[in-house]
């Protein structure tokens, strides 16, 4: 694997794991219910609104400032985790490049195709056909 693959793996992977981590994280508004309590909204996964609807009595439309607080977060984290799997799959989907040698036989211990192979043998056939020997003359 190329370190250009690892990169993008290794990016991907903390995108994943990062937005997730994030999406788990509590969600507070910063104001604070009449008890001295900062208001909790509940998490990325899931919405607590008990606080915010005890504490919206005095008309402070604390549950629709919870709602666009969570919103906005989950539309922050989501996108990361959706990003990375991005990344992630685009490494399974385009294959690896194939390097080509100068050489017939290292490119022939590269590949594992038996095609290739064969044309291979048969293009080192030919070379040795057509090369000349030291004296001048064509080897056969």
């Amino acid at each position: 694997m190329s370190n250009q693959r690892l990169v993008i793996l290794a990016v991907g992977a903390l995108l994943v794991m990062g937005g997730l981590f994030a999406l788990r994280f509590p969600v507070f508004l910063g104001d604070f219910d009449q008890w001295g309590f900062q208001i909790n909204c509940g998490s990325g996964f899931h919405s607590a609104l008990t606080q915010a609807v005890i504490a919206d009595s005095a008309g402070t439309h604390f549950v629709d400032r919870c709602h666009t607080a969570l919103a906005m977060r989950r539309g922050w984290t989501i996108a990361l985790p959706v990003t990375g799997a991005l990344l992630v799959s685009a490494l399974l989907i385009r294959p690896r490049r194939q390097r080509y040698s100068n050489f017939p036989w290292e490119a022939a211990r590269q590949s594992t195709s038996l095609t290739h192979l064969r044309r291979l043998a048969e293009e080192l056939r030919r070379a040795r056909r057509t090369s000349k020997n030291r004296k001048g003359t064509y080897v056969q």
